[in-house]
């Protein structure tokens, strides 16, 4: 019973230790409404799909001259990032004219350009230790 104690609180100790800071800096955040969706994809799978492993959510609280700093946990890995600015807090994108997003969208280290949204390896990054990442928001 001992060994079997110890070994499940080495395992605990050592996924709570794998978990490393990231620290996302948005740019171009238009207003203070709404909140900040942070859409967490292990793999290209998940991203083609829209499922991702993990959906985080901010306040807009310290936003300061449209740019916002967000620090959450990940494992190590590698990993890509999605954000919404839901400015109407509906947890999911607002569309007009049933086509165009009408909220803002951003993805790690990716400037996104045009009306297709980009592969997964555009935006793919690795967590290895303290992992800085950019956001560039994009309205339409």
């Amino acid at each position: 019973m001992k060994i079997f104690t110890l070994s499940l609180l080495f395992s605990v100790v050592s996924i709570v230790c794998s978990a490393q800071n990231v620290t996302l800096n948005l740019q171009g955040i238009r207003s203070s409404k709404g909140q900040i969706e942070v859409s967490i994809y292990k793999n290209a799978d998940q991203f083609n799909d829209e499922k991702p492993s993990k959906y985080l959510y901010f306040s807009k609280d310290n936003l300061k001259d449209g740019n916002l700093k967000i620090t959450f946990s990940l494992a190590e890995g590698n990993y890509g990032v999605t954000v919404l600015d839901d400015e109407d807090m509906s947890r999911s994108m607002t569309f007009k004219m049933g086509f165009y997003p009408k909220e803002g969208v951003a993805f790690s280290n990716f400037r996104f350009k045009g009306m297709s949204k980009p592969k997964f390896e555009d935006f793919k990054f690795q967590v290895s230790g303290v992992t800085s990442i950019n956001g560039y928001m994009r309205y339409f």
